[in-house]
């Protein structure tokens, strides 16, 4: 009986470290024609720094890409629009990856959606510290 509720304790302290986790990833706005949109996260790495000398890192993957751009709705922007990333934190480093083409688009918080009417993803990485966490853009161009 000892061990199952040691068991119990073990699996409830994991999910609200897993929550807790989460809670930490900075949040990320998309800024298009006036308009503000929350992007969805698709995964993480956070490193955590548990005692003085002893570091943990929290991981999470997404489940694909292709299953997240099917739930997720498309944000809105005319052709040629400046569509702005604006995160709650300083990052050090962005990556921005137009998915279709994997092709790197930019590694600043401000790209142009194309002139050709179309949907469009993009998967932004940011990079702050030790830590990076990946979300997913799908840009609707009418």
């Amino acid at each position: 009986m000892k061990k199952i509720f040691i068991c119990l304790l073990l699996i409830v302290a994991l999910v609200i470290a897993s929550a807790k986790d989460q809670s930490n990833l900075p949040t990320l706005t998309v800024i298009a024609n006036q308009l503000e949109e929350e992007p969805t996260h698709c995964g993480y790495r956070l490193m955590h720094k548990d005692h003085l000398f002893q570091k943990t890192v929290s991981i999470a993957d997404c489940i694909g890409i292709n299953e997240v751009v099917n739930q997720i709705e498309e944000v809105k922007v005319s052709r040629n629009t400046a569509v702005e990333l604006s995160f709650d934190e300083t990052m050090d480093q962005l990556v921005i990856l137009d998915w279709q083409q994997d092709v790197k688009l930019k590694t600043s918080n401000v790209f142009i959606a194309p002139e050709e009417l179309g949907t469009y993803v993009y998967v932004v990485t940011a990079y702050w510290g030790e830590n990076e966490a990946t979300y997913v853009i799908k840009l609707l161009v009418e």
